[in-house]
């Protein structure tokens, strides 16, 4: 039975949530756009990728610590060490619409889109 366990929550993609930037955001091209949330999996999270328009634009650390989010869902990996926060760059970006992609991937494999933006340069 604990083979056929382990089998189904190597399976399981991790979960979380994009805190920040909230819906769609409005930015200055060269302005550093803030990205936070948090991640869990049955595993240890190294880090998020943040993508936009499908490129990877940077990775953030997995490391801030987020006892509300262990709380809520006590006995993850991590805890509560489970948050990311960080900027990335928006030089080089045009000055219209584009998507922000974050995701997180666990030893396992397993990715899951933790959430999209909508993000404006002016």
């Amino acid at each position: 039975i604990q083979a056929v366990l382990g089998a189904v929550l190597a399976k399981r993609p991790p979960f979380g949530v994009v805190d920040s930037p909230v819906g769609t955001t409005t930015v200055a091209v060269g302005q550093p756009l803030s990205v936070s949330g948090w991640v869990l999996d049955g595993q240890l999270i190294g880090s998020v990728a943040v993508e936009v328009d499908g490129n990877l634009v940077g990775t953030l650390p997995v490391a801030g610590a987020r006892a509300d989010v262990c709380r809520a869902y006590p006995g993850y990996a991590g805890c509560p060490a489970v948050g990311f926060s960080g900027s990335v760059s928006t030089l080089g970006w045009s000055p219209c619409p584009h998507r922000l992609t974050v995701s997180a991937r666990d030893p396992d494999g397993n990715l899951t889109v933790l959430g999209e933006r909508l993000v404006v340069l002016r």
